[in-house]
């Protein structure tokens, strides 16, 4: 008997059909990209704002107010913590040149590997690094650089006051300014209300001028886009 001519008959299965989803369609161009990234530069999603009222993707309006409201609001907020003085740039390079022509042992900043003296403005910046990324928080913290040029004409009072600047004509001297501003300083992280208070708010203030250069780069290309991984072949699917 012929077991296999009364065998039922079975379909074979069909080969697995990978089905890939439409992409989704594309952004449309971002308004004058150069200009938005200086305005984000300036104040925080600026520039992605300027791109939602004058370009047609209006979604870039709401992202611009978040950022602005989110980076801005942790700069204030660790200046806060910080009781305002978290921001500065302080004249010590030039009291440590003055000692030296004054005979004292070498301390300035020197640029590596010539050993030339480092300009005012880069050995200032190397002795006070927080504000090599609170610089990129924009207009929020340029007073400190206002400050640090132009003494004479102090923005804000004493709002990120440059510790060790003279004013023309002001027979002061540096060395006491700066033993003055670090007492001070010292003396506001010893206080029970403020302690490491005062270390969060300077960290607070670069993460939020570090994030903006992200900002930044948004209102300049958009969104950073992940490339696609490649679809997993399907088991039983044809090659």
């Amino acid at each position: 008997m012929n077991t296999e001519a009364n065998a039922p008959m079975t379909p074979e299965s069909p080969p697995a059909v990978s089905v890939v989803a439409p992409l989704p369609p594309p952004e449309p161009p971002l308004q004058s990209p150069a200009l938005a990234a200086l305005l984000s530069f300036i104040v925080p999603g600026l520039g992605q704002i300027y791109q939602g009222v004058t370009g047609p993707n209006r979604r870039r309006l709401f992202k611009g107010v978040f950022f602005m409201a989110s980076l801005l609001g942790m700069f204030f907020y660790g200046q806060w913590l910080g009781h305002w003085g978290v921001v500065y740039l302080p004249h010590v390079q030039e009291e440590w040149l003055e000692a030296e022509r004054r005979g004292e042992p070498k301390q300035a900043v020197r640029l590596w590997p010539t050993d030339k003296i480092a300009p005012s403005l880069i050995g200032d910046l190397r002795i006070r690094l927080p504000y090599l990324g609170q610089f990129w928080i924009g207009a929020a913290a340029w007073p400190a650089l206002w400050n640090y040029y132009l003494p004479d004409w102090p923005l804000f009072g004493a709002y990120q006051a440059s510790p060790g600047a003279i004013k023309k004509g002001e027979a002061v001297d540096r060395r006491a300014l700066l033993i003055e501003a670090d007492q001070a300083e010292s003396d506001l992280q010893l206080r029970a209300d403020v302690g490491r208070c005062y270390d969060l708010g300077w960290m607070y203030t670069v993460i939020a001028g570090v994030m903006n250069l992200l900002v930044i780069y948004d209102a300049y290309a958009g969104p950073v886009k992940m490339k696609p991984a490649p679809a997993a072949k399907e088991k039983g699917a044809n090659p």
